[in-house]
């Protein structure tokens, strides 16, 4: 029986890895056929953060992929706790790491919140991962 603690964390874990993973592809299809972010409702552009302001929307774009593929790789961390497995947060772990740099580059304000809030609960429930 899985403790609520994982529960917490698998589903957080999903939430990112999905939200992230899946979120980012409007903007990486905007950027695709554009060459610029777009505008969001609230009247800045997504994404834009250092890395935009840097290297341009071409350069976000490519990086837009690889943040897409270390955030779906998350969904497999969550698979992983899901079963009890201890790899599944040290996967996370170096997920983390990587979202990072892609959370500062982006200028995406809710990542380290969560981030931090999945560490948190990592650290709770190492003792009990196999």
């Amino acid at each position: 029986m899985r403790s609520t603690l994982t529960r917490w964390l698998v589903a957080l874990t999903l939430l990112d890895g999905l939200g992230w993973g899946l979120g980012f592809i409007p903007n990486l299809l905007y950027i695709m056929r554009n060459h610029e972010l777009r505008m969001t409702r609230f009247g800045f552009r997504g994404a834009e953060g250092p890395f935009y302001h840097a290297f341009g929307a071409d350069f976000v774009f490519v990086l837009g992929i690889t943040f897409v593929v270390v955030s779906l790789f998350k969904v497999l961390a969550a698979y992983w706790l899901w079963q009890g497995r201890r790899d599944g947060a040290v996967l996370l772990i170096v997920l983390l790491a990587l979202s990072a740099i892609f959370w500062y580059g982006f200028g995406l304000p809710f990542g380290p919140p969560l981030g931090l809030i999945l560490i948190v609960l990592l650290v709770q429930a190492w003792k009990v991962l196999a």
